[in-house]
């Protein structure tokens, strides 16, 4: 790739930062991941991405989706105008924790702020309890606050509004301005621009006239994964950035074909990120990390934003705890993997069957129960979700709510069995429970390393452990 490339900018007109252009190429790339030729893309000896020219300037983006942006930034545009008069107290001492790309369901628990306080706040994350907690969620409706931590709609605009003085803000916004009328009289000639208009417009004139003495940390999770929100590309929060891993399952596969194509995060990304250190589950993660991707990482324990209840419960209730991992209705992303209708079908049904086989044989009632990670939606396969709904009409299969409290069903569980490689079944083996992995797949290399010992991988040896285990 010729040097005058890796130093395209986009559109001239802009003068985009080194910032925003790095967040420009990793945004591109995360958007058309499957149709951008590896040789499109290029990395520095100083970690810093570039794509060809061509492959910007082919980049496509739905009339709906830039229209969507447009909204947000006029309406962005409209606070930032009203915000410049700010009557808040400007607290110039005040230190922050920012923390980004949390859902809704992983902020509110139950409607409430206290359970995500208390993980936040716990001692393992090193957060100042004096300091100030930011949780930026785009609802309207969901700004609240519990104690020190606040959920705000966008982390840059209360910034501006908080941690400026009225000079600065008045600054700031002449800033706004003057790049909004740059990329009007560019007239958007690029798709690709959308895809950092509002850092461009706005995230960076704020984000360059802030110290570094006022920010603690900055927190994303693997959502974030491809790219990270602008303030992890700047200079002021160098040492300061942290990833948070909210499942265990993040170790690829290993699968018996490994050059088949299939849908995965290339290993280039953990290069070009912009994080000081990741938090992971379990020092099995941890090593792939450090090892195979040469990054720097710290186990943490699981981490779910909330913690597990004070009460231990006294007797089990659930004979059978099973996770799965519903399988995408976009087929692409399931090509020659396990995650795909077929072999969830067949991880489900050949626990159920050897459940009745035991039931027969015993003349046992087992209570066997499903717990999905989310509410299932258009995203998921609909087949899959028809074929729960006939196991559990058929009374073969009980499925428990999606916000139940892990912590809390795995302990009323006598045994918890999870496709490959779900977090819950660390979090029973941390219990002290007797939880496995299970998957029969023939696409599945046998005995992979970092699961020796809780992988099952036959019916036949997953029948002993259940009649090991429930038969008495």
């Amino acid at each position: 790739m010729a040097k005058e490339n890796l130093d395209y900018q986009i559109n001239a007109d802009l003068d985009f930062s080194s910032c925003i252009n790095q967040l420009l190429f990793k945004k591109v790339l995360a958007s058309d991941l499957q149709n951008i030729k590896k040789n499109a893309f290029d990395l520095s000896p100083k970690n810093k991405i570039s794509i060809d020219p061509m492959a910007l300037t082919q980049f496509k983006m739905s009339f709906y989706k830039k229209t969507m942006i447009v909204l947000l930034c006029a309406y962005l545009l409209i606070c930032y105008t009203l915000k410049v008069f700010s009557i808040k107290k400007y607290n110039g001492n005040e230190k922050l924790t920012l923390i980004f790309s949390l859902t809704k369901e992983q902020i509110y628990r139950k409607g409430k702020l206290d359970p995500l306080y208390e993980f936040f706040n716990s001692n393992r994350f090193g957060i100042n309890k004096k300091n100030r907690i930011w949780i930026e969620n785009r609802s309207i409706n969901l700004r609240r606050k519990h104690k020190n931590l606040y959920v705000v709609f966008d982390i840059t605009l209360n910034l501006y509004s908080r941690q400026f003085d009225f000079g600065k803000r008045t600054k700031i916004l002449l800033t706004i301005y003057t790049n909004l009328l740059k990329f009007l009289k560019s007239r958007g000639k690029y798709d690709a621009i959308y895809l950092v208009l509002k850092e461009y417009i706005f995230d960076n004139a704020v984000l360059m006239q802030i110290s570094s003495q006022k920010i603690e940390k900055v927190i994303t999770t693997q959502s974030h994964l491809f790219y990270q929100p602008l303030i992890f590309e700047i200079e002021v929060v160098e040492n300061k950035r942290f990833m948070l891993w909210y499942s265990s399952n993040s170790i690829p596969l290993e699968y018996k074909d490994s050059k088949a194509p299939r849908h995965e995060a290339p290993k280039i990304i953990y290069k070009y990120m912009k994080i000081d250190q990741h938090w992971v589950w379990t020092k099995e993660h941890s090593n792939y990390l450090k090892k195979t991707m040469k990054v720097n990482s710290c186990v943490k324990g699981s981490m779910l934003f909330y913690t597990p209840s004070a009460l231990v419960p006294t007797e089990q209730k659930i004979d059978v705890l099973i996770f799965d991992v519903t399988p995408s209705s976009d087929h692409n992303i399931n090509k020659n993997s396990i995650h795909n209708f077929e072999h969830s079908k067949d991880f489900l049904t050949e626990i159920i069957n050897i459940c009745i086989h035991l039931e027969k044989k015993y003349k046992l009632s087992l209570n066997i129960c499903l717990k999905p990670k989310r509410q299932y939606s258009d995203l998921h396969d609909y087949s899959y979700i028809n074929f729960l709904d006939n196991l559990k009409f058929a009374g073969k299969l009980r499925i428990l709510k999606s916000d139940e409290n892990l912590y809390d069903i795995i302990n009323l569980s006598k045994i918890i069995i999870g496709y490959p490689f779900v977090s819950p079944v660390i979090i029973g083996k941390n219990l002290n429970l007797p939880s496995y992995f299970y998957s029969s797949s023939k696409l599945l290399k046998l005995d992979p390393k970092n699961y020796t010992g809780f992988f099952i991988q036959s019916p036949k040896k997953l029948q002993l452990e259940l009649e090991k285990l429930l038969v008495s």
